[in-house]
């Protein structure tokens, strides 16, 4: 592979989902262009990898793509372990030629690395003793370990190993990708995409009278092993993307190797007034005080943390929301003890309509629902208070209410004056329309006596529940007389087995033989009472039977009746 040619990043795109678009821009001359990048974000950089060459109209022959991976484990050749790396590489130079120096002497030893002896625990440099084979005398030199100042390797492949090696470690983890181009110079753009943390939006908010000072800065993760110079960066959010704008960095940006950033990305200037607002989903009995002002920057503002200054005076933090051009915003900054505000709830659902169709009853009505805001307001001077409640809390549409002073960001706002050691009070209202169904045949006679209390009720619909009504009733009353009938005859089960216990211990002769017979009479007369129950049983439920059968044949919209409205 080639090394890599210095092909500058000019420009970085961020993207919301996580993904940058890197463009790198320069001349090259020669007809091989190496790019590195990490081994994880080659996949998206092929996928989306596009070359241009301004000075030429040429077409890019190939493209090769080669991932280093870490040889420390990969269990080749060398591997240097955290701690033992001279012992590690004692061990692979074992059986080749090496020049060693010694602290402490000038004279140089040569000869083949025969291995380590150690003195007492194992894996220890200090003790130890290097056996070094001198081929020319036949000895065995031994050399302290830890005085071991230089190891040369003398013959090449082991030199070569060595070298390939570091390099790897070098690169381990990286990736490359080699394109190759025509012969000759080349005035590229080549863009690609890598993974990169989701961009972060911070602010900065400092009020000075009637206007506020609106900074915005982007967070730069450490993502980039090269320095950056002058680099253009631009943040892209879906909402962007829609209408076709980015939002760039104020100046180019200048960026060591491997470091974090806050680019300043937005500086604006904003008319402002002093509200106090309240909120009753977010605030508890008193207003916030906040700025009030208009997104006149010209592009939308995405969500994220405020410091607000009011002059030199920390205010505190916050969280300012998305915000589209020309939208109101709101930035709240302390509580307003002052200020009092209670808020009361009521709920009543009003009947509408009441029909039938299709063996079915349709219930219409409209839950209204009533907030009631009392401002109290305990300073000496009049203050004008802002009502705020999100859209999608109130249930419905509002009605006898006055009209919000605005609509923006998914908020109704009210504006309501309170008086000098005064009261105020806002009522709002609201009502949905609500639909219920109900099968005729499974209304039971509590709802039905419910429902026949509905104001203005069609007399087609009162005839039909109360039709419902009587017959489910005796329905009801053949039930309960069942339950007692079924009562009785536990009762008659359990003194017919008491009776015959009793007939068995009894004698038929004497006086047990008199009692054994009153006891035989009695349990012949249960016999026929538990004959008589268990017909009343049969004739109860085969009239309730009879009268299901034809209620429901009787029920509009149901078998044996057309569909129709009873209004």
């Amino acid at each position: 592979m080639p090394d890599p040619t210095p092909l500058p990043i000019r420009r970085i795109t961020f993207h919301e989902h996580g993904l940058a678009l890197l463009e790198r821009e320069g001349r090259v001359d020669g007809d091989m262009l190496a790019i590195e990048l990490r081994a994880e974000d080659l996949d998206d950089a092929l996928k989306s990898l596009v070359i241009r060459d301004r000075a030429r109209d040429g077409a890019l022959v190939s493209a090769d793509c080669e991932i280093t991976e870490d040889p420390r484990g990969s269990g080749d050749a060398i591997a240097l372990s955290v701690g033992a790396g001279m012992l590690d590489l004692i061990d692979r130079l074992t059986g080749w030629q090496v020049c060693v120096e010694l602290v402490g002497s000038a004279a140089p030893i040569e000869g083949r690395v025969a291995g380590l002896q150690y003195a007492k625990e194992r894996r220890r440099l200090r003790g130890a003793t290097l056996m070094v084979f001198d081929g020319d005398s036949g000895a065995m030199r031994l050399l302290p370990a830890e005085l071991i100042s230089k190891i040369i390797p003398i013959e090449r492949p082991i030199d070569e190993d060595l070298r390939c090696f570091l390099d790897a470690g070098r690169r381990a983890g990286s990736a490359r990708i080699a394109l190759r181009l025509p012969a000759g110079v080349h005035d590229l753009r080549v863009s690609y995409l890598i993974k990169a943390a989701a961009w972060r939006v911070s602010y900065r908010v400092v009020a000075q009278g009637g206007s506020l000072l609106l900074q915005a800065w982007a967070k730069i993760d450490k993502r980039f092993d090269e320095a950056l110079e002058r680099v253009e960066m631009m943040l892209a959010s879906p909402a962007a993307e829609r209408d076709g704008s980015v939002r760039k960095a104020l100046e180019p940006v200048t960026l060591r190797r491997g470091a974090s950033a806050l680019v300043p990305i937005l500086s604006a200037t904003l008319e402002c007034r002093r509200e106090l607002l309240f909120n009753a989903d977010e605030h508890v009995d008193h207003p916030v005080a906040a700025w009030r002002c208009t997104n006149t920057t010209g592009q939308p503002l995405a969500p994220g943390p405020v410091a607000l200054f009011d002059g030199d005076r920390y205010r505190g933090e916050a969280v300012l929301p998305a915000t589209g051009s020309d939208r109101c915003l709101y930035l709240p900054y302390a509580v307003e003890p002052g200020i009092d505000v209670g808020v009361e709830r009521d709920f009543v659902s009003q009947a509408h309509d009441l029909r039938i169709a299709a063996g079915t009853l349709v219930q219409q009505s409209v839950e209204i629902r009533t907030y009631r805001y009392r401002i109290g307001n305990r300073g000496d001077a009049a203050r004008a208070l802002t009502i705020e409640c999100a859209a999608d809390a109130l249930p419905g549409e509002l009605f006898d209410s006055p009209a919000p002073a605005s609509h923006a960001n998914g908020a109704l706002r009210w504006e309501v004056l309170c008086p000098a050691q005064g009261v105020a009070m806002l009522e709002l209202r609201t009502r949905r329309p609500i639909e219920r169904r109900h099968a005729l045949a499974d209304l039971q006679p509590q709802r039905l006596e419910v429902l026949l209390k509905t104001p203005r009720l069609a007399p087609a619909t009162r005839r039909v529940l109360e039709l419902l009504r009587s017959e489910l009733a005796r329905i009801d009353e053949n039930e309960q007389q069942g339950v007692m009938l079924d009562e009785q005859r536990r009762r008659v089960l359990a003194r017919q087995e008491h009776l015959r216990r009793n007939i068995r211990a009894l004698a038929s002769m004497g006086d047990e033989g008199e009692i054994r017979l009153r006891m035989a009479r009695e349990l012949q007369a249960t016999e026929s009472a538990l004959s008589g129950i268990e017909q009343l049983l049969g004739e109860l439920a085969s009239d309730s039977e009879v009268r299901r059968k034809a209620l429901v044949s009787k029920l509009p919209g149901t078998a044996g009746q057309a569909e129709h409205s009873l209004h």
